[in-house]
């Protein structure tokens, strides 16, 4: 969630596609990042994603550090970097 949401989520992030601002879902995240106390980050976070599912409009389907597809049945994975390895429109399993 914390990696998504700075990448895509904040008002200046370099890679907000949707164009989504949202002062107070900037603020709870700053605020969340110069958190130390886990319990009191957590709450915070938790907050952040009431305000995304209530107002940004963003579906998250899955996230992942990466997606674990390899083996030898497995045909046409992206080798694109970042984001794009999760493009796995041409992706299919051989059988």
């Amino acid at each position: 969630m914390v990696f998504f949401a700075s990448k895509t989520m904040l008002s200046d992030a370099g890679q907000n596609e949707a164009g989504w601002k949202n002062p107070a879902f900037d603020e709870a995240y700053r605020t969340a990042m110069a958190t130390k106390d886990a319990t009191a980050r957590g709450a915070l976070l938790h907050t952040l994603q009431e305000i995304e599912y209530a107002e940004s409009g963003c579906l998250l389907w899955g996230m992942a550090d990466g997606i674990d597809l390899a083996g030898k049945a497995v045909r046409g994975l992206p080798k694109l970097p970042g984001y794009g390895r999760v493009q796995l429109e041409k992706t299919w399993l051989a059988r």
